[in-house]
């Protein structure tokens, strides 16, 4: 397998990370963050859990991507070294926003055994810091999206 196809699929397998990223967010808002969420109990730690194994999985990436790079640099094209970096800039981008919400989650699952002090100021910064965070991976994205269409086609 030359470097273009294993940079492809690390393309896929980091494309396989924000859909888990985006299901687990997704997950976050319909159990804690309605209304209705105030009047049951949520199960915090699970989710923290959840996202604590998806974080070990990025970091297992990021770190495989960025050894990739750092033993290939001297035989990649200028092309595939540029959208390389912003493939390990974007993923761990998304790394820094799923470790906010992992530590959102955790500060929540310690106000609800009573063990933590988690302001609702607090919380709104925390939420704040997050969607910043989502921004920026978003911005990087647009970059490698383009980057990815013009290396290997698409619309």
């Amino acid at each position: 397998m030359n470097s273009k196809e294993k940079i492809n699929i690390y393309s896929f397998d980091v494309n396989d990370l924000l859909t888990d990223s985006i299901n687990i967010n997704d997950k976050f808002i319909k159990e804690a963050g309605t209304i209705a969420s105030l009047f049951k109990k949520v199960d915090f730690q699970s989710l923290y859990n959840e996202i604590g194994e998806l974080l070990i999985r990025m970091k297992a990436k990021l770190e495989e991507i960025i050894n990739f790079s750092n033993e290939n640099k001297n035989y990649l094209t200028h092309d595939l070294a540029v959208y390389l970096d912003f493939l390990i800039k974007y993923l761990s981008s998304l790394f820094n926003s799923i470790s906010i919400l992992n530590r959102n989650v955790g500060h929540l699952y310690e106000k609800s055994q009573r063990t933590g002090k988690f302001s609702l100021w607090q919380q709104f910064r925390e939420s704040r810091d997050l969607n910043k965070s989502i921004e920026e991976y978003q911005k990087i994205g647009i970059k490698l999206n383009q980057y990815y269409k013009a290396m290997y086609g698409g619309n």
